[in-house]
């Protein structure tokens, strides 16, 4: 295999060499557990699909980590407007996540889903060893200190200078504005956990998040997830993935599905449902929409983009052309641009369209 990808850690493209072979082990960073499935989401996990189908034909085996925030402030939230337990809402949101993969036509067999609940407790101990070392105690809470690793802003490609003015968590006694929050002592939520040494408390997202990978795969190939993750968040994974013991090679990020020019999001309050798109067009018109720019690239949504697919869709023929221009850092554009010419068996195994 010779598929090269870009890597958002050295801002280039880089042949793809997993670390295990057969194997390509892969984590995403998946949705907060409390509403239904958007395309923004869907494009993610589409592209991801796209690549481990491809590994898969070229003799990889692929694993893709799904990593699902279940312990969050929103779901909380959401519980009591409902007058629900918040784990009547993640058990409902779960469900519904995997019916929309599933509407998607994305390859379940290729998936592990690991919720933040079950790892809390890993993610505890993580946050014990880093204490004294690379985090330190301040009003109830642990915060990463950022300044105990060289290199840290070398994702986001910012310096320390320039990550002053992008302060986070703000309280007072931090050592440094950019250092982030690995356990949440100070607020009460539904879900916690009572400790020898923390007390009453949560491990918080970025430590929950490394916890998973760290305790499903260990070392793994590659980081995957959507470009606005990229700071802190991504940032923030990276510094602790690099102290306790094993940091990807591969950073890989996905552009912003956009409506009007603005990034569709549930606080935007823009969203579209996968359903609800799957419903008006089929799972292969919406597929190739979201396949039709480079995924690095932002997509506006597009109805009458949409519509148009969806006429060359229903009148598709085949040709005999192959996938080649996925070796290119994934490049799936070419191919929707060019329907017409693929072959039919390729486009249903590595395309993922139904026909």
């Amino acid at each position: 295999m010779c598929v090269k990808i870009y890597n958002s850690l050295s801002r280039s493209k880089e042949e793809f060499e997993p670390l295990d072979k057969p194997y390509v082990k892969i984590t995403i960073c998946g949705p907060t557990l409390y509403d239904y499935m958007h395309l923004g989401h869907a494009r993610l996990f589409v592209i991801l699909d796209i690549f481990a189908r491809y590994l898969e034909y070229q003799g990889y085996k692929p694993l893709l980590l799904i990593v699902l925030t279940d312990i969050d402030p929103k779901i909380f939230k959401k519980a009591r407007a409902l007058n629900m337990s918040y784990k009547e809402i993640v058990d409902r949101y779960m469900l519904e996540f995997e019916k929309d993969l599933a509407l998607l036509n994305v390859n379940l067999n290729y998936m592990i889903f690991a919720k933040a609940s079950d790892h809390a407790y890993q993610a505890y101990e993580n946050v014990l060893k880093l204490m004294n070392t690379h985090a330190y105690l301040n009003r109830g809470n642990v915060y990463f200190d950022t300044s105990s690793i060289s290199d840290y802003g070398i994702l986001v490609n910012l310096s320390r200078d320039e990550l002053e003015s992008k302060p986070i968590d703000l309280i007072e006694g931090k050592r440094n504005v950019y250092d982030f929050m690995i356990w949440n002592g100070r607020e009460e939520f539904e879900y916690h956990l009572n400790t020898k040494i923390l007390g009453k408390g949560l491990p918080w997202w970025h430590m929950q998040d490394a916890s998973i990978a760290l305790t499903n795969f260990g070392s793994y190939d590659l980081h995957a997830g959507a470009r606005e993750l990229i700071y802190p968040h991504h940032e923030a994974q990276r510094a602790l993935l690099k102290v306790l013991g094993n940091e990807p090679r591969y950073w890989f990020h996905i552009g912003l599905l956009t409506i009007d020019k603005q990034k569709m999001g549930k606080s935007q309050e823009n969203t579209i449902n996968v359903r609800d798109m799957i419903s008006k067009y089929g799972v292969n018109t919406l597929r190739a929409f979201l396949l039709s720019r480079h995924y690095r690239e932002d997509l506006e949504f597009d109805p009458q983009r949409l519509e148009m697919l969806h006429s060359k869709i229903k009148a598709l023929k085949f040709g005999s052309a192959d996938l080649d221009c996925l070796d290119d850092d994934l490049n799936t554009e070419p191919i929707i641009d060019s329907l017409a010419l693929m072959k039919r068996s390729l486009l249903e195994s590595i395309m993922g369209f139904r026909l």
